[in-house]
């Protein structure tokens, strides 16, 4: 048993179990362990656009709102240094920075 409440504010991974993803009454995929859902959500301030239903017994764990975007905000900055790393050493990309 979980807080509804909580559920609505965090990014939720799945540890176990399986889950479905409906939208609009239609089933849409099928979550499996190591998946997570809530992303858009807590990324853009808006409501869930969709439901999930447990297939089966589940474990789940959450990440508050400033801890997901900021680990986001993180993998971003990781991955723009290691692209304008790799571009300033290909001989191509080398007059962009001159």
């Amino acid at each position: 048993m979980f807080n509804l409440y909580l559920f609505y504010l965090n990014f939720i991974f799945l540890e176990r179990g399986a889950l479905e993803v409906i939208v609009n009454g239609k089933v849409k995929r099928e979550l499996k362990q190591g998946d997570g859902f809530g992303e858009l959500a807590l990324l853009y301030n808006a409501p869930r656009s969709a439901s999930v239903k447990a297939l089966e017994k589940c474990q789940l764990w959450g990440i508050d709102r400033n801890t997901f975007r900021k680990a986001v905000e993180e993998m971003i900055t990781k991955e723009y240094e290691e692209n304008r790393k790799f571009m300033e050493v290909v001989r191509f990309f080398c007059k962009f920075f001159l």
